[in-house]
């Protein structure tokens, strides 16, 4: 089995779990600490069995096996596994120089030939990738066995599911998603656009189903995030001299331009009327975008074009605004 062990400085964690009467018990501990990063240190750690029935205790050493990602391994052999009504679970190791109770929890057995009614141990590899400026949503289904047959009750009160990304395997904690349970074996993930966007190229994320018998990691893999972030457009006034002119005409310096003859297109000069370039904000105006003059907002139905000295940009409703002349133009994303 495998269990993660939070190093709580105010309490132990829980490290609860089944085996099977007569069967070595391999035991993998994944060690985080407070901010749910791998604890990178050997904690000398030794794990005492206290039998239910007898109150005899046995210890066994728990050796780090990945210091870089907190990992350690604790194997009982089944000659002692002999207790029917199972054993105390106590954890312990030296943190901070200090000998503590790192977790504590029960060790219940199942006769030969039972299935073990845990969490599968295999964690499942889900490399996931990712668009910046797109919302990220997934539907995930559990089950207790590798075929599939059996789903995992997460509707159990004692039950939650957490999913996380992270700076990289054992790294820091980048942000949660999102998780609802939507039946009884199946979670959706989901990540806004703006919490894609804080996200680094390259990183990790893992999922955890945590209970009474402890916390199990189910799902790790890499997260790649692929695409461009398109920059804010945020709200300008510039002062340009708008003119309707009866036919099609290019605009000078200074100069909004829509003809009466093509009032779905504005043609929006790179220089203001205040003789200023203003190409970085225009270049930043797409679909779904505002330009207003006057009491007409616009809608921009395509992204903008580069004419060279102008943009165009073209737009609803197919209509000229009354006013003509210097007039503030506003440039807006909802």
């Amino acid at each position: 089995m495998m269990r993660l062990v939070h190093l709580n400085p105010i309490e132990p964690g829980l490290i609860s779990g089944r085996a099977t009467t007569g069967y070595d018990c391999v035991i993998d501990i994944i060690y985080r600490n407070a901010t749910d990063q791998a604890y990178g240190s050997d904690l000398a750690a030794t794990l005492v069995l206290t039998g239910r029935t007898s109150p005899q205790s046995v210890s066994y050493v728990v050796p780090a096996t990945d210091l870089v990602n907190g990992k350690a391994r604790v194997v009982i052999p089944g000659s002692d596994l002999t207790d029917p009504n199972g054993y105390a679970m106590t954890l312990v190791g030296t943190l901070d120089g200090k000998r503590k109770v790192l977790a504590t929890g029960m060790l219940i057995l199942s006769e030969e030939g039972i299935p073990n009614l845990d969490l599968a141990d295999t964690i499942d590899t889900v490399d996931l990738t990712l668009d910046y400026d797109e919302d990220c949503a997934l539907d995930v289904t559990l089950w207790e066995d590798a075929a599939g047959g059996s789903p995992y009750d997460l509707t159990d009160e004692a039950t939650s599911v957490l999913a996380a990304v992270y700076t990289g395997k054992g790294g820091a904690r980048l942000l949660p998603f999102t998780v609802t349970v939507t039946g009884e074996n199946s979670v959706a993930l989901s990540l806004t656009a703006d919490q894609v966007n804080t996200l680094p190229a390259a990183c990790w994320w893992n999922m955890q189903v945590a209970r009474l018998g402890g916390t199990t990691v189910v799902a790790e893999g890499n997260v790649n995030v692929t695409g461009t972030i398109t920059p804010p457009l945020t709200t300008s006034v510039f002062n340009y001299d708008y003119q309707k002119p009866a036919t099609f005409a290019d605009p000078i310096s200074g100069q909004v331009v829509q003809g009466t003859n093509t009032m779905n297109h504005l043609q929006v000069h790179r220089t203001d009327n205040d003789a200023i370039d203003r190409s970085a904000t225009l270049a930043l105006v797409e679909a779904g975008d505002t330009i207003a003059i006057g009491a007409v907002t616009w809608t921009v139905g395509a992204a903008s074009l580069n004419a060279g000295g102008w943009y165009v940009f073209e737009v609803l409703p197919i209509q000229q605004a009354v006013v003509s002349g210097v007039t503030p133009v506003t440039f807006a994303r909802p």
